[in-house]
Parts: structure tokens; C-alpha cells; sequence
């Protein structure tokens, strides 16, 4: 039968009957936990977990429900990544590629540009919320096309010796990166400035641009987690620093260029660093099992850093010093916390024990391949978990921490569903009064930010 209602009446909408469904598939360990227990430590256990593990268990049957609806699975998308400042994701599908906009995010993403024949899309790159998308495919993976997807119109196209790996790009610079060269493209006419060669092999294709000063950051080494600093306006090597012991998996910018966010292969431990001296500034225990991570993103004001992984969890880390954290009010479990702490602090590392811990976390319910990012809406800081495959997830952080709760989540990457019609081919700018012999009658407006491309020009590398 069903279950009572639970303590607090927040769930009292719940499909109970559903509900106890999830939780009955998930509980085994739980309930050996619970026989293990000896009866005295049960009853002290049963009013703790009746509390603590319903609030988990319920967030992850948010999402259990939410797929049980009867829609039908989409197949894993090849790409999904938000754009620089996350009011927009783009996804790439076996059929082509999509763009949505998140500034109603809390409503539906709304579908800005739908590609149905261009197949498989490995690479979607928009700068800004402006109509410039870079695309690389399977069947081309060596050639770049730029995209005007207002105008429908090819702007230009580049081929490479290799295959591209990723594509940055801000208001300056667009920057290719292959697996063992660095190429960086002035954005206005997408000529090549200069190209960075013989860099440690990249297979991963791991770079980032800072959207602020178009500093550039890449792997120095295969071996250890050496980072690399480029400055992609002045053209010049600006510093290269130690960030961890074990090779890169991730580095992210925060938004002024200011600090970047590390993270090395073993995925226990997320250092930031000031830029671009690469003096450390925090250091995160994300946790104690290696994990493979898959991104890392700082919130708009760089006070809060979220990473996501192949795990089911997504951690939300504040950057605050510890003198600058509000102090905790003493609780009754105040003496026993105290006791494990040093305990566990004659067992480990002082450097180990030291590190701060995350400071709110989401849950999905599954792990995938995920792109985190945090927003603020209404002056409070939400977080964006986008997966490969189909869902994207809106999640409110407390202002005190803890589990985030799960807002809105929809589905994004069905080829077809919405939006602008198929085009086509490569497309095309639909024509308009005043054209002559199919030319453009007036030139991009370069000062405009929504409707600048490069200027048109067809070239090869």
C-alpha cells in the first residue's frame, strides 16, 4: 500500500504510490544498511534517515517520474554546450543541430534555429546570443563552417590538416584547436594571426578562451597538469604554472578573465587560480573516488564554481575564504563532528584535510554526459545541468547550501520537433526587397553585436 504522508507537507503532492515505486527499486542498500544496525543505534538512525534520505530520495524521484511519462527516448546527442554566458545551448543531433534560448528557461527553451540535413554534427559553437555559429560534422571533420543562422548564409569555411577538436570563440578572436596545434583566427575577418605548433597531443581537445582579454588556456603536458597562458591578442606566450600532479581534464575561465578553474584526470581535487600569474586561490575536495570530469563552470559573479561529471552528482563549490564563510550556530552533533574531524585528521594529509568541501550539490538519475553552468534568476543563484541524452535541468542552490532543488527540466535535441523549418542543404539567406543578382545589398554591421559575421570571404587553410 501506499505510504503515509511524510513530515513535511511540501511532498503532500506527491503520487505516493509512484513514489514508493522509486523507492522500493532503490532501496536495497538502504534497508541493509538498516538490518545491520543494532536495535538501540536503529532507533536513533530511524528519525535521521526518515528525514535526510526522504529528501534525497525524492529528488531523485523528480526525475524518475518526470521520464516515466510515456515520451518516447531520444538518442544520445553528439554535442550539447552552452554558449559563453549560458542564455543559450546548442545541441548537435545524428540529423543535424539545434540552438535554443534559456532566457525563459523556467518556462521551455525556445527553439531559435533548427538544421534537419546537415547529419551528424559533432561541434556547435555560438558566440554569445549573436547569429555566429561555427559547426563541425562527422563526415567533414577537418572543415569549419561559419554560419550567419539569421541570414540562413555560409559566411566562410576553413579545412585543416586534422581533425578539429574544438572551436572557442569570443567578441575578438575565434580559436581551432587540433590535436597538436593551435590555430587563432581574428574574428572580424577570419584571418589567421597565428598559429601555435607542436603543443602536447590534445586528444581531447581541451582549451578555453577567456571572453575578457582573450587569454588562452591549453595543456602543457600529457603527464602532468601543466597549464599553458596565451595571449591571443597580443600573440604572445604569458605564463605557464603547475596546477596538478596528474594531467588535465578540464580548465574553465571565469568570465573576466580573472581566475581559472582546474581539474586534473584523477578528479578528486578542483584548484582556481588568479590570471595570469597561476597563484592558487582555493582548493575543492570534490570527493575520494576518481571520477572522469566534464566540466566546470564559475557563476557571473565568480563567487560560485559548479563541476560536473561522470557521476551522478553535480557539486556547486563557494569561493570563499574560510574567515570570509558565516560561522555554523553549535548543534548537538557539534562534539561528534568535532572528534571525526580530528580523527580523520591523524590519518590524512594536512593539505588533504584543509581543503574545502563543495558547498550545495544536485542530483540526476543517471550519470551521462553533462555541461554544467549557473545563472541567477530573481537575484538567486540556479544552476543548469544539460545531458547527451535529450534532458536539460534547472536546479535552485540554497543561499544556505546543501541539495538543490529541482526547478524545471525539459527535453532539447529532437530533431524536428519545433522551430524553423528544414532547410536544404547548406542554408540560405531567404531573399529580401532590395537584392540584386542574389548579392547582399547592404554590408554586416560590425558594431552590431546580434547581427555581426565576419565579412564574407571563402577560404581555405
Amino acid at each position: 500500500s501506499s505510504p503515509s504522508p511524510p513530515f513535511s507537507s511540501s511532498y503532500s503532492y506527491i503520487d505516493w504510490r509512484s513514489f514508493s515505486h522509486s523507492v522500493y527499486s532503490i532501496s536495497t542498500p538502504l534497508i541493509s544498511h538498516c538490518c545491520s544496525l543494532s536495535l538501540p543505534s536503529l532507533a536513533v538512525h530511524s528519525v535521521s534517515l526518515s528525514h535526510s534520505m526522504l529528501d534525497h530520495l525524492y529528488s531523485i524521484y523528480q526525475t524518475l517520474d518526470y521520464r516515466s511519462m510515456g515520451e518516447p527516448e531520444v538518442a544520445d546527442l553528439n554535442f550539447i554546450g552552452f554558449n559563453q554566458d549560458a542564455k543559450a545551448l546548442a545541441v548537435g543531433h545524428h540529423k543535424g543541430y539545434a540552438v535554443y534560448s534559456l532566457l525563459n528557461v523556467l518556462e521551455t527553451p525556445v527553439v531559435q534555429y533548427e538544421n534537419d540535413s546537415m547529419p551528424d554534427v559533432l561541434l556547435v559553437e555560438r558566440m554569445f546570443n549573436s547569429s555566429l555559429l561555427t559547426l563541425v560534422s562527422r563526415k567533414n571533420p577537418r572543415l569549419m563552417q561559419v554560419y550567419h543562422f539569421i541570414n540562413r548564409s555560409l559566411i566562410c569555411e576553413h579545412k585543416f590538416g586534422s581533425s578539429i577538436l574544438n572551436v572557442k570563440m569570443n567578441r575578438d578572436r575565434l580559436v581551432v584547436c587540433l590535436e597538436e596545434c593551435i590555430h587563432v583566427y581574428n574574428l572580424r575577418d577570419m584571418k589567421v594571426m597565428h598559429t601555435i605548433c607542436d603543443t602536447p597531443p590534445n586528444r581531447s581537445g581541451m582549451i578555453d578562451l577567456s571572453s575578457c582579454g582573450s587569454l588562452l588556456a591549453y595543456p602543457g603536458s600529457t603527464s602532468s597538469g601543466q597549464v599553458h597562458m596565451f595571449d591571443a591578442m597580443s600573440l604572445s606566450a604569458v605564463n605557464s604554472f603547475m596546477a596538478h600532479a596528474n594531467p588535465l581534464s578540464a580548465l574553465r575561465f571565469n568570465s573576466e578573465g580573472t581566475k581559472i578553474a582546474t581539474a586534473s584526470t584523477k578528479g578528486t581535487v578542483i584548484r582556481v587560480f588568479s590570471v595570469p600569474n597561476g597563484t592558487k586561490l582555493f582548493e575543492f575536495q570534490r570527493g575520494v573516488r576518481p571520477c572522469v570530469m566534464h566540466s566546470l563552470c564559475f557563476s557571473a559573479d565568480s563567487l560560485y564554481l559548479c563541476s560536473s561529471s561522470n557521476t551522478e552528482t553535480i557539486h556547486v563549490y563557494k569561493l570563499a575564504k574560510p574567515e570570509e564563510q558565516p560561522h555554523a550556530e553549535p548543534t548537538a552533533t557539534g562534539g561528534w563532528l568535532e572528534y571525526m574531524q580530528q580523527t580523520a585528521s591523524s590519518y590524512l594529509k594536512v593539505g588533504e584535510f584543509l581543503r574545502e568541501t563543495d558547498f550545495a550539490v544536485a542530483r540526476l538519475p543517471a550519470s551521462q554526459r553533462t555541461v554544467a553552468a549557473m545563472i541567477t534568476l530573481s537575484g538567486q543563484q540556479h544552476l543548469l545541468v544539460a545531458s547527451t541524452d535529450g534532458f536539460i535541468y534547472c536546479f535552485r542552490v540554497p543561499t544556505e547550501g546543501g541539495q538543490c532543488e529541482l526547478i524545471k527540466q525539459h527535453r532539447v535535441g529532437q530533431p524536428g520537433a519545433r522551430g524553423s523549418p528544414p532547410s536544404e542543404g547548406a542554408p540560405t539567406r531567404p531573399p529580401r526587397a532590395g537584392d540584386r543578382g542574389g548579392e547582399r545589398s547592404t554590408p554586416p554591421d560590425t558594431s552590431d553585436l546580434d547581427e555581426f559575421p565576419p565579412m564574407s570571404h571563402n577560404s581555405g587553410h
